[in-house]
């Protein structure tokens, strides 16, 4: 059943999905306009249809958002907000679908005055709205929409299971720190095909946070193909050293052509909490037939020093085009040593000296790798220092 909505706010909105939740599901759709909203909780069996012509327009004001709090969230606060445009929490079978848009007005959650690292806006001292917000859900579909200048991480997945996601676009100004454009956490089969990202912070994430710290968290099952992304930092990132499980992750026919880093699995001391060592266990990752054009590191899986990760391993890179700022980069340490990384049919064009760098791996296999590494800048001839019969 339909519930047309022709009253351009977001109370309307909440009314109709209500409405369709109590008869057991039903198809919320806007009519051409602009709707200004707050959140708008959506729930089990209810799509929330937004067609060409149709903006949801969230609000400027912090100060409108309550906190999204659902039973198990309580200790996660990323970006140490808990608000957010669009909520659904231990809900099934929902979907937002459609041509138009959802608008976060992410510049006025920013300070435009003030500059970060020269680049960014500054931060003002408010918590910043996430733009969707799935927890605990199954059977999830997003189709079709634009997403445009989230104040915070565009959509947040957050222990959901069987997720599509589809020809949808999300745009973010490059001048915003933190608006991520899909974040998968502790996710189990999620598909991700066809869509564009351009934001100012990582295209899409993968992580598996742990809601405590005796808790587990797995994400795996996840297959991202035939997207475009475009980033001032990571177009893909993988982990972060606390989290627990990522595994059997496929990306496929991707376009990574940023203005920051490509690929990056990192673990870095600055996201630990003091006293800890990591505890990441990250494998089973395949990038396939990818064309990678960025100005920074086009492939990066790196654990600094110190770090005692559980572990890092298996992954592979196919048929790739890559040009790159820096080297491939592949470090690992002596107590956490990358095992089987593959790079079979990877070639390019490397703006350095040095092609790859390969440090603390275990089966580092190679296959038809042609890459050039030949740009530097000259270096004196230094005095010969000992006696030859040549320089005699």
């Amino acid at each position: 059943m339909d519930f047309i909505v022709k009253e351009r706010t977001g109370t309307a909105i909440q009314e109709a999905v209500d409405a369709a939740y109590k008869i057991g599901g039903g198809r919320v759709v806007l009519e051409p306009g602009d709707y200004e909203c707050v959140t708008i909780v959506l729930k089990s069996n209810v799509e929330l249809h937004i067609p060409a012509g149709s903006r949801l327009m969230a609000s400027a004001n912090v100060e409108d958002y309550p906190d999204i709090v659902p039973p198990g969230l309580e200790n996660v606060r990323p970006e140490n907000s808990q608000k957010c445009v669009i909520a659904c929490a231990d809900a099934e079978g929902v979907s937002i679908t459609g041509k138009g848009e959802i608008n976060g007005r992410g510049p006025a959650f920013h300070d435009q005055n003030s500059t970060l690292y020269g680049t960014f806006w500054g931060r003002k001292p408010i918590p910043r709205p996430r733009m969707l917000q799935f927890f605990n859900c199954r059977n999830v579909t997003i189709e079709g929409i634009t997403l445009r200048d989230a104040p915070s991480w565009t959509c947040w997945f957050t222990h959901c299971q069987d997720v599509g996601i589809s020809h949808i676009r999300v745009l973010g100004d490059s001048r915003m720190l933190n608006n991520d454009g899909l974040d998968i956490d502790a996710c189990n089969r999620v598909t991700v095909t066809d869509s564009f990202f351009d934001t100012g912070d990582d295209c899409i994430a993968i992580r598996a946070v742990r809601l405590s710290p005796d808790d587990t968290a797995v994400c795996e099952n996840i297959f991202v193909s035939n997207c475009r992304l475009c980033t001032s930092c990571n177009c893909i990132r993988i982990g972060c050293p606390n989290d627990d499980t990522i595994r059997n992750v496929i990306f496929k026919g991707l376009i990574i052509h940023g203005r920051g880093n490509g690929i990056l699995c990192e673990a870095p001391p600055q996201y630990l909490r003091k006293g800890e060592y990591g505890y990441m266990d990250v494998h089973n990752i395949q990038f396939t037939d990818c064309d990678i054009d960025c100005p920074w590191k086009a492939i990066t899986v790196y654990v600094a020093k110190g770090m005692r990760l559980r572990g890092v391993h298996d992954f592979a890179f196919r048929n790739l085009k890559v040009k790159s700022g820096g080297n491939l980069l592949f470090q690992g340490n002596v107590n956490t040593v990358l095992e089987n990384i593959t790079l079979e049919n990877v070639q390019g064009l490397v703006l350095s000296k040095q092609a790859i760098d390969a440090t603390y791996v275990r089966n580092f296999r190679m296959s038809n790798v042609c890459l050039t590494a030949a740009i530097g800048e000259e270096e004196p001839l230094p005095e010969a220092t000992g006696h030859s019969w040549e320089n005699a």
